[in-house]
């Protein structure tokens, strides 16, 4: 069976009767959130791609996604956090902007963004607001996508505004700040004295801010990342979170339960666009 059928038979299901695992993936951007949003950003890029052809535009197309970091343990002894990584380079099609003078860029900016008259705006249940482009290439290949760019934006930031407000509920939960202080004993009989997962990042991060990036404060935080996740693991502290998770979902208000079940649904409606593109 081709890959595409596959996606497609995934998405299907996801539509009858395992809707709350998509809910739950595009909320968390875990199980099926990193293959449905490359289809996605793969159409997406192609579309924008034609759109600023047709305007005599050159444009490069992100070939991929970027995935959610890889918190494995595998993961965490190649790469640590992450922290000490080289900074990532500019997209293609970014790099090659900078190349232009500054009045072809702001000619470039506007094919691709549309102009500020044209900028579209939602407000979120915890009440922010967030503006985003509405015309130009863009917002014409989110349209052919979404069906339209304020779709596309309700898919981007009403999981995400979820998703925050349901972090700082994970921490407040009793079983979790339990698990966090049995991490943190586990974390001091491997040599390392955090109080919390956090904590540990954060003096990796004041260290290489103050000290800049060194071999040792390299292996440092790789053996801290790595050491982190294995008391993680021990105490299956990420089945933990799942869990309380799902119940969060559970016990969301059913206006906001209502909404996450509904851009799920647009969500792989749009996989399901992109696939025929």
């Amino acid at each position: 069976m081709s890959r595409r059928l596959m996606l497609l038979g995934v998405l299907l299901l996801a539509g009858c009767g395992a809707q709350d695992n998509t809910d739950f993936d595009l909320l968390t951007q875990t199980g099926s959130y990193d293959r449905v949003n490359q289809v996605l950003s793969s159409a997406e890029h192609r579309l924008v791609a034609e759109c600023m052809t047709g305007r005599g535009l050159r444009y490069l197309p992100q070939t991929q996604a970027p995935p959610t970091p890889d918190a494995s343990l595998a993961g965490r002894r190649a790469h640590g956090y992450g922290l000490g990584e080289p900074s990532t380079a500019l997209p293609d099609n970014d790099a090659y902007v900078q190349t232009l003078p500054d009045a072809e860029q702001l000619a470039y900016q506007r094919a691709l963004q549309g102009t500020d008259e044209e900028r579209r705006a939602i407000r979120l249940s915890n009440g922010g607001t967030v503006s985003f482009a509405g015309g130009g290439c863009q917002a014409e290949a989110q349209r052919e996508l979404y069906g339209d760019v304020i779709e596309w934006a309700r898919i981007t930031y009403v999981p995400q505004a979820l998703h925050l407000k349901m972090a700082d509920q994970v921490k407040a939960d009793a079983g979790y700040r339990k698990a966090v202080d049995d991490w943190a004993k586990c974390m001091a009989g491997r040599g390392f004295r955090h109080a919390s997962p956090e904590a540990a990042q954060d003096e990796l991060k004041n260290l290489y801010a103050t000290q800049g990036p060194s071999p040792q404060l390299r292996e440092k935080e790789i053996a801290t990342a790595v050491a982190d996740g294995e008391c993680a693991e021990q105490l299956r502290i990420p089945e933990l979170v799942q869990d309380i998770k799902k119940r969060l979902v559970d016990e969301l208000p059913e206006i906001d339960r209502q909404d996450l079940h509904r851009v799920a649904r647009a969500w792989t409606t749009a996989a399901a666009n992109a696939e025929k593109i």
